[in-house]
């Protein structure tokens, strides 16, 4: 006797294979129905109904997927007349009209386009609602703007949310979906500040509230080799909620400083810090394995670990540096897989030579704090390295808009080269012609911005990717005087109305700042931590 009781065949349950009947079923209060090759008999009691046919409705919308049946014979002289969507665009349903439905009057197109009008509410507002809402407005705007700017290379992670996956999301991430929502609407001026701060912090204290929760549920201290399978999903679970919660925090800091009804949201936005979710993140991971193998392991989280790849490296260069700042989460960035390679020039079109520049520099930044490397030499190899890559080479290599990726290459090779001397200005040996690189190359990045950012662009989708560049012209620009720093100003304007980041208002207000102190050095701009590349 090798099969299970047809009792806990039906409840899909492992049987006991007891006898003369198994003790899971006894357990749930039922009579064990035997092991015999034909399923017995049920009797019902009398009246019990278990199935019954479905009627038809009088005054309900169709669905485009029920299949109607179609007549030769013309319509009804009563049948309504479809409306048109609420766009213009689209197909709208039929009403059945009240009473018994004539044999083909109504006939449904099966293809329907996205509906474009609002999620109604009925005026009751719950978190369900908004975050339908959320997920219908990410579907409807952001997306789209999304899809156009990834086409010079497009990435298998920017897709529409299906609304049946809500379900399948994780509590934390779906309250921070909300607040990315409500966050983008107010920086586009859709939504009054008054009325959508509130929403933003109640959902952002919920995705808080459950993320606490499920990190309580889960070991954290356990290694990957005595991992269970369902501590290995609850920390992945962790990780993908994390991440997108880090993503929006800095949207939120940065929507803190610039566009806030009242002073004291702008101190409470500003003293949001989201380097200490990093640093657990880069923990977490470390307990799956690390970058590489969790990136082959767990398919589901390798959006996520773009995402904290991109903010590690961007917002560690453009944050101070301690003796205390970990080196791990650093480490992780200089193994990363292959396969991550063509992901991240996706979201950010820099070469992943330089994107590799970028972590090297940012670990030499946090030795040299902490004094455990040769630093001369480490940066003056580090800076010839830098400055031998070839954008024309690199772009023709590539496969489609070759013009416009030599421009976005260039530009980054520009700015991380200007990112090396700047930061580490103080340990550059003195056989580096500092004055020379610095003008030939902070004059061409003047330049190619301007190309970049001009009305005539061969490329309208560049600027999306550079506020990184931008900013380290601006830094650049405080030795070249007010005409300089007035164009960067003027670029980071442009900017912000033509790829709609919030990043380049944060950079716009660091660097003003900055300008205005006097001072000149890479860490007096940045004494504080800024995430601008997101």
């Amino acid at each position: 006797m090798d099969q299970h009781c047809w009792g806990c065949r039906k409840r899909r349950v492992v049987c006991d294979l007891g006898k003369p009947g198994c003790a899971k079923c006894k357990r749930v209060g039922v009579e064990c129905p035997g092991y015999g090759k034909q399923k017995p008999l049920q009797w019902l009691e009398v009246g019990k109904v278990k199935c019954r046919e479905k009627k038809k409705r009088p005054g309900v919308l169709l669905s485009a997927a029920e299949e109607l049946e179609e007549s030769d014979e013309p319509e009804a002289s009563n049948s309504t007349t479809p409306r048109a969507s609420p766009k213009g665009k689209g197909r709208a349903l039929s009403p059945v009209p009240h009473g018994p439905r004539a044999k083909g009057q109504l006939k449904v197109e099966a293809e329907v386009e996205v509906f474009e009008g609002s999620v109604p509410s009925l005026g009751i507002k719950d978190e369900t609602t908004d975050i339908v809402q959320a997920v219908f407005y990410y579907n409807k705007t952001f997306y789209p703007n999304l899809h156009d700017y990834y086409q010079m290379s497009p990435s298998s992670f920017v897709v529409p949310v299906p609304p049946e996956v809500l379900y399948h999301m994780p509590a934390a991430m779906r309250h921070t979906m909300v607040t990315l929502s409500l966050c983008y609407q107010l920086y586009r001026k859709e939504v009054a500040g008054e009325s959508t701060w509130p929403k933003i912090l109640v959902h952002r204290g919920s995705a808080i509230q459950d993320l606490n929760k499920t990190i309580g549920e889960c070991s954290l201290q356990v290694s990957k080799k005595h991992m269970t399978r369902e501590q290995a999903r609850m920390i992945d679970t962790i990780i993908a909620s994390v991440i997108v919660f880090v993503s929006v925090e800095v949207l939120v800091t940065a929507l803190g400083v610039c566009e806030v009804p009242n002073p004291a949201q702008i101190q409470y936005c500003a003293s949001m810090e989201w380097r200490h979710h990093i640093e657990a993140m880069s923990g977490m991971i470390a307990t799956r394995g690390g970058l590489t193998s969790l990136w082959h392991d767990s398919p589901s989280v390798r959006a996520s670990l773009l995402h904290f790849t991109l903010i590690q490296n961007f917002s560690a260069s453009t944050s101070p540096v301690t003796p205390q700042t970990q080196l791990r989460p650093f480490n992780q960035l200089l193994s990363i897989p292959e396969e991550m390679h063509e992901e991240i020039f996706s979201y950010c079109l820099c070469p992943f030579p330089l994107f590799e520049s970028i972590a090297f520099i940012n670990r030499l930044r946090i030795q040299l704090a902490q004094e455990i490397t040769n630093s001369a030499s480490s940066a003056e190899a580090l800076l010839w390295r830098i400055e031998s890559f070839s954008a024309s080479d690199w772009a023709a290599s590539q496969t489609g808009f070759v013009e416009t990726l030599e421009l976005a290459a260039d530009i980054w090779h520009c700015a991380v080269l200007l990112y090396c001397m700047l930061s580490l200005e103080k340990v550059m040996p003195a056989t580096v012609p500092a004055g020379k690189l610095h003008r030939t190359y902070g004059d061409r990045l003047l330049q190619l911005l301007s190309r970049a950012l001009s009305e005539t662009s061969p490329a309208p989708r560049v600027p999306y990717f550079i506020v990184w560049p931008v900013t380290v012209a601006g830094v650049e620009a405080v030795k070249r005087g007010p005409g300089s720093q007035s164009l960067v100003d003027d670029f980071l304007t442009r900017m912000s109305r033509q790829a709609g980041t919030c990043s380049a208002f944060i950079a716009q207000t660091a660097l003003r700042a900055f300008w205005a102190s006097g001072q000149s050095g890479w860490d007096r701009c940045f004494y504080k931590p800024y995430a601008l590349q997101c």
